[in-house]
């Protein structure tokens, strides 16, 4: 017996699936994980095939597909975690931006110059921009805000 397989396991789970469990089979399902495990694997699986519900169970295709799938799933969501992270970090640089711009109106007199008025305007499309693709990107990856 090497340490992955066991030559008994056929014989002992067809024994358990006969009901002729005899002392020897016993003492060899107690001392062999192996074993112990396969007959513990057969039991549930018998368990899950009496039950009303059960279908036949999946292809490997079928598996690897769904394992791939949900691979796919949690790297787009990463991805759209960092997409609304970059474009609520650009929200904020473009709220400070407008807030300085209006500190600086307000030191300037902003009525004898042009500067406040342009950048006020060009600060105002710049939050307006952040948020809209913000909203956008949340939207699209289906995060709650």
């Amino acid at each position: 017996m090497s340490g992955r397989t066991c030559a008994k396991e056929p014989e002992i789970l067809a024994a358990t699936r006969r009901g002729r469990i005899g002392p020897s089979i016993e003492d060899h399902v107690r001392s062999c994980p192996h074993c112990r495990s396969a007959v513990a694997a057969d039991r549930a699986l018998a368990l899950l095939a009496d039950s009303g519900d059960a279908g036949p169970f999946p292809s490997t295709t079928v598996l690897r597909l769904e394992a791939e799938l949900r691979l796919e799933e949690q790297r787009l969501a990463r991805r759209a975690r960092r997409l609304v992270g970059l474009h609520a970090g650009a929200l904020a640089v473009s709220l400070t931006l407008l807030a300085a711009v209006r500190l600086v109106e307000l030191r300037l007199d902003a009525r004898v110059s042009s500067f406040g008025s342009a950048g006020s305007i060009c600060a105002i499309v710049a939050v307006a921009i952040s948020m809209w693709n913000l909203f956008r990107t949340a939207e699209e990856s289906a995060l709650p805000l």
